[in-house]
């Protein structure tokens, strides 16, 4: 295990290093031929770049010579503008001189002073110049300015990714309404080549990784399953990293609960039943089929149309738990019942019960306590 361990943090170091050998060892032949500091190939030079804020590099190179003017204009790295903590007087040159003369090329915008938005984006219809933008970042940013630019962002073409840190205190949650109406953008936390890029580049010695996803897809040309599956690569593997997925209704697999499997063991335990407090059926079938019994389970959720309420289901569920300890109970969907006393029989125990709700009974909502 050790072996295999110290194995991994070597693959991981010279996975890290590699662009930094390669730098020193460009620079050292550069010196051994004593060559002067132009001769650098252009990959070297990009390799630097991408050490150094776009700003410094702009400043530092750009009107050095043709060659360097050359070659920024016809990179990407002017594609992707990260301003970061910077002074006023050096923004306006950033502005000027970057921003402004590459909007049409910029798919990345990440902006980290307060005072930056309200320039690049007055007046607030200027987003709209910004055709090729894909994903944007404010760090630090006031709940005034991005008020502003929310109706522009819907009309970006290609916009699809919105990343937000509030400087100030939000006084209405019509902000976050303003952000679900932009239609485009990707709530996707089960891609797994992104967070197959975010472990190697910024967590390459994460020993746990556990995930708990519930909820649907909104991708028409994956399912559930095909985007699921992704998480079974090689990656994944040989890390021991383990998945699993459970569907609410059978009828409905475009969503579903993916969760991880003993992510921190590489062994498989069994589930010890007497730790389960709170259980949540699904579907009707489960209560008649399943095996397991509950004992100190003290919440229930009943998500499925209950078709007949009576004192026949009411033996299922004790099957699966004992219903004279539960303190909560939720049924979240339309029962039928010809009498709402015989729903009782399942909540009447008032010395026990102490918590409950039924969202939906006959289209009337019915409480006990």
């Amino acid at each position: 295990m050790d072996g295999r361990k110290r194995q991994e943090n070597n693959t991981i170091q010279n996975f890290r290093s590699n662009k930094k050998r390669k730098l020193q060892n460009e620079i050292a032949t550069i010196n051994i031929n004593k060559s002067r500091f132009q001769d650098l190939a252009n990959e070297i030079f990009y390799e630097i770049f991408e050490y150094l804020d776009m700003h410094h590099v702009h400043k530092g190179f750009f009107n050095f010579n043709k060659r360097f003017k050359n070659l920024l204009n016809n990179s990407n790295l002017l594609t992707k503008i990260n301003i970061s903590t910077i002074s006023k007087s050096d923004f306006d040159y950033y502005y000027r001189n970057i921003v402004i003369r590459n909007r049409e090329r910029i798919n990345l915008f990440r902006l980290s002073n307060p005072f930056t938005t309200d320039i690049i984006f007055s007046p607030t219809n200027i987003i709209l110049k910004f055709i090729s933008l894909e994903t944007l970042i404010f760090d630090n940013i006031h709940v005034k300015y991005l008020n502003k630019i929310f109706d522009y962002l819907l009309d970006l073409p290609k916009f699809h990714s919105l990343t937000i840190s509030f400087i100030d205190y939000i006084e209405s949650l019509d902000i976050f309404i303003q952000i679900f109406r932009l239609s485009k953008l990707e709530y996707s936390y089960l891609n797994a080549k992104q967070w197959e890029d975010l472990i190697l580049s910024s967590m390459p010695y994460l020993r746990i990784f556990d995930i708990n996803h519930e909820g649907s897809i909104r991708n028409n040309k994956l399912t559930y399953h095909d985007i699921i599956d992704r998480f079974n690569s090689s990656f994944w593997l040989e890390k021991e990293w383990y998945f699993s997925h459970q569907h609410n209704w059978s009828h409905s697999l475009d969503s579903g609960i993916f969760y991880s499997t003993n992510p921190y063991r590489s062994y498989t335990s069994e589930m010890n039943l007497n730790s389960v407090k709170y259980v949540s059926i699904c579907e009707q079938n489960i209560t008649n089929n399943h095996v397991n019994y509950f004992p100190n389970v003290t919440q229930l959720t009943i998500k499925f149309y209950i078709e007949t309420f009576d004192e026949s289901f009411t033996t299922t569920i004790n099957r699966l738990i004992p219903l004279s300890q539960l303190t909560r109970l939720i049924i979240e969907y339309n029962v039928s019942v010809s009498n709402p006393k015989e729903l009782k029989a399942l909540i009447r125990l008032e010395n026990l019960l102490h918590d409950y709700r039924i969202k939906y009974l006959n289209h009337d909502l019915y409480i006990w306590w």
